[in-house]
């Protein structure tokens, strides 16, 4: 049985849909479900409800993912006791996937001394502050600053946000900048409902 199947398994339970935990994984949905297969193979049980609207735990998927957790803590536990024995070190950190594409790779490959990275994704800072309390993750980069918590924070980096529209729309042409009135009423493509980045943004709107 690997590790990588019940660590599927997880994320899938977590977001409640093969589509979010194929992206939070950055695998495709396919190889998603054949490691879930593979895990209900293994345990010869079936773990998931599938449906249009998603997916839910069965009582054995229950069972299953509280063990799951237990269990790759412990070999998370045990890897580090190993590290320490040869001075190596390793960090596992929780990240938004925008900051694990962007900010990491060109900040991480400049450290010539850098720990060994374990890298996970979530889409929001709930799912990365309970990781963090429950020790998932050693550390986490999101953005803390509508969050209290009694964790130590370092201002790393401020990201913009960025707003793309068709050189043909009619109400932007010959703009050199938008105001807020000539996007009040447009639709926006953007992140998944509940991603922080995306209820940043409507905030901003119910305040205006």
């Amino acid at each position: 049985m690997k590790t990588e199947w019940m660590e599927a398994f997880l994320v899938t339970a977590e977001t409640g849909s093969l589509t979010k935990a194929s992206e939070v994984l950055h695998m495709t949905q396919p190889a998603l479900s054949k490691q879930i297969k593979s895990l209900e193979s293994a345990l010869d049980v079936s773990l998931l409800h599938r449906s249009a609207h998603g997916v839910t735990l069965t009582t054995a998927g229950e069972i299953v993912f509280e063990e799951s957790r237990e269990l790759l803590d412990r070999i998370d536990q045990m890897k580090r006791r190993i590290g320490t024995i040869d001075e190596r070190t390793t960090l596992t950190l929780g990240s938004w996937p925008s900051v694990a594409m962007t900010y990491l790779p060109r900040h991480v490959s400049r450290q010539a001394t850098a720990p060994d990275l374990k890298l996970k994704t979530a889409h929001t800072t709930i799912d990365l502050m309970q990781g963090l309390e429950e020790r998932r993750y050693d550390a986490v980069l999101l953005d803390d600053r509508h969050h209290v918590h009694p964790y130590h924070t370092t201002h790393l980096y401020t990201e913009n946000f960025l707003l793309y529209v068709h050189q043909d729309d009619e109400r932007f042409i010959g703009c050199t900048s938008v105001a807020f009135e000539q996007i009040r009423d447009a639709s926006f493509l953007s992140l998944p409902i509940d991603c922080d980045s995306t209820n940043i943004l409507k905030d901003a709107f119910i305040e205006r």
